[in-house]
């Protein structure tokens, strides 16, 4: 009786023929080229992405700062006459702070910051605010200071801007 070894019931694989040896040169530098483009396109797009969504936050952190403002304006803890300033909102490059009554000196009641590198300007455009002043009726005063009276912003942040917005 004769007996077969595992090996020999194995089938046998075709010789590699010397059109199939695999990948070219060239079909590798394209495939890397590809890849490479893909990869560029992305991280432009994320670096976009990413200041859009620094640019939402800036967005936010001016409103709730314009609504802290008004809300102390509102509550007039000085008890300030309907002419006079009740609250001031402060800018300083990218630091926002909220004071009682008129000016930027003294304690800040509420703080915050936009993005690193956003650029505001507010009534005509370009214009930096020093501050945007509110009387007890919530409605803006120009105060000693020349704040703004316009409500009106611009936000930048890189490519991504917003303009033509308005506090409420």
């Amino acid at each position: 009786m004769e007996t077969s070894s595992p090996a020999s019931n194995a089938p046998e694989l075709p010789a590699a023929r010397a059109d199939q040896a695999g990948v070219t040169l060239i079909e590798l530098m394209v495939v890397l080229l590809i890849m490479l483009t893909l990869a560029v396109i992305g991280a432009r797009l994320g670096t976009f992405w990413n200041q859009s969504a620094q640019l939402t936050q800036s967005q936010a952190v001016l409103q709730h700062a314009f609504s802290f403002t008004k809300s102390a304006a509102l509550q007039n803890a000085l008890a300030q006459p309907a002419s006079d300033v009740a609250a001031t909102l402060c800018f300083s490059g990218t630091q926002l702070s909220v004071h009682r009554g008129e000016g930027c000196g003294g304690a800040a009641i509420w703080t915050g910051a936009l993005a690193t590198g956003a650029s505001l300007s507010m009534g005509a455009p370009g214009a930096v605010p020093v501050c945007v002043a509110l009387s007890s009726a919530g409605q803006p005063q120009p105060g000693s200071q020349a704040c703004t009276t316009s409500l009106n912003y611009s936000l930048s942040l890189g490519a991504a801007s917003v303009s033509d917005k308005t506090l409420y």
